[in-house]
């Protein structure tokens, strides 16, 4: 089999949403005829951890693991942070956090694991040798994978470099916040704008990704999205939860926080007593402060659940068991961009969806395409109201049972994009040569 170098920070033990892209494509790889040789991290400080997803690595898989210093780690005074760029919000806080944040945002660049990147240029250069591999692919965020696989290919023009992006750089939700200088802004753009030219394919993951990064990819340029391994689903789906469950799963931050939502749920609240009784809003992962305080505003503090972190497979039970799962997007210039991973684990789910965000969105049309729920803007609490009476009276009712996915969403089963990938990127000559052939 063909081998394929794949440069990835998140990799088991991580948990979170970052890695189950990469780890799905690597399990069914073999299947398509590519060998998968990993590269990732030794010693990262990962945000959260799931050794279980340990068990879905295939046997036999070469990974090499480069030594990382991560200065995050001192930044964050001991707590561990999601990967990419930094928590905004800390400027909110005293000077000495406003100050870490600074620096953070203007000295790593592009991102707090840039001292990985010269000495897995160096390492790799070997690897790649050795292994006789001359097939790249980095995926980022972070984005310094993407400068790792910029410096391997600056070295052997002749390697083929493949480029994803599951999210993107200079767009990503958070960038707008970060206290930028004019040279630290002029530098991402810069660093964005040579992957995107040098790299001999790009993948991204949503058609608003790619209509945006057109006009600076030379070579290919192809749209994969997340996905969901039906491998995941339990065997049987366990009982719905009793009470009129409202789950989100994922990091809810104060972007994402639908204070029109909440306002819309306490007023049914106030207006039936049987809503009152029967209303649930389960919240698993990481959430801002900012969100339970409008919560607490709202009077709805009393039927929350938070749940922190919980491994990926509990995870996808409770998706199972909701009443409705809760899509809610970032309110934010590019939030239209983005298409969350869950949304995919949710049309599997086969529960009924409530988008919250951009009613004219990929996501949104993902979700109109698959028949799985209601895609409403941010600000319109009247088609809120109504989407919660209907799916408040079919659970009333007993109607909101059926578990069945529509045939439109088995495209979208990470084995059906993994062939894709194969297929459409990894078979396919690059469309331009390299600079320096050319």
């Amino acid at each position: 089999m063909k081998k394929v170098l794949v440069i990835s920070y998140y990799f088991p033990p991580a948990g979170g949403p970052g890695v189950q892209r990469w780890l799905k494509f690597v399990k069914y790889l073999r299947d398509e005829g590519y060998e998968p040789v990993l590269y990732v991290p030794q010693g990262a400080a990962y945000p959260v951890t799931d050794e279980s997803l340990a068990a879905e690595i295939p046997p036999g898989l070469t990974i090499y693991r480069g030594r990382i210093v991560e200065p995050s780690s001192i930044f964050s005074s001991g707590k561990k942070i999601s990967a990419g760029f930094i928590d905004a919000s800390s400027g909110k806080k005293g000077w000495k956090s406003r100050l870490m944040t600074w620096v953070r945002a203007n000295v790593f660049i592009p991102d707090a694991r840039m001292l990985w990147i010269r000495p897995s240029v160096r390492r790799l250069k070997k690897i790649l040798r050795e292994e006789g591999i001359d097939t790249l692919i980095s995926t980022g965020p972070p984005h310094s994978t993407h400068l790792i696989a910029l410096g391997l290919k600056r070295a052997d023009p002749h390697l083929q470099w493949i480029a994803d992006f599951r999210d993107p750089w200079t767009k990503i939700d958070y960038f707008h916040h970060l206290p930028l200088t004019r040279w630290a802004r002029r530098r991402h753009f810069r660093l964005e704008s040579e992957v995107l030219a040098r790299a001999d394919q790009v993948i991204v993951v949503t058609p608003s990704m790619a209509r945006d990064y057109r006009p600076r990819v030379r070579g290919r340029l192809h749209v994969i999205t997340n996905g969901y391994d039906t491998e995941d689903l339990p065997d049987s789906p366990p009982p719905l939860d009793e009470k009129f469950t409202l789950c989100h799963v994922g990091s809810l931050n104060a972007d994402r926080n639908p204070y029109e939502l909440w306002e819309v749920l306490a007023r049914l609240r106030a207006q039936d007593p049987a809503f009152r009784d029967d209303l649930r809003i389960c919240l698993t992962g990481n959430v801002s402060p900012a969100v339970f305080e409008t919560l607490r505003k709202n009077g709805l503090d009393d039927c929350v659940q938070h749940i922190p972190y919980v491994p990926h497979a509990q995870v996808v039970r409770s998706q199972h068991a909701a009443r409705v799962l809760l899509m809610l997007m970032n309110r934010t210039p590019d939030g239209a961009l983005y298409i969350a991973g869950k949304l995919f684990e949710y049309l599997a789910a086969a529960r009924p969806v409530l988008l919250v965000g951009f009613a004219h969105s990929d996501a949104a049309d993902i979700l109109r395409e698959c028949r799985a729920g209601y895609a409403l803007d941010f600000s319109d609490r009247e088609g809120l109201e109504e989407a919660l009476r209907n799916l408040y009276r079919q659970y009333r009712l007993g109607q909101d049972t059926g578990r069945e996915t529509d045939p439109q969403s088995e495209k979208y089963t990470r084995r059906a994009l993994t062939a894709r990938l194969a297929r459409e990127v990894l078979a396919c000559p690059p469309e331009h040569p390299s600079p320096e052939e050319s």
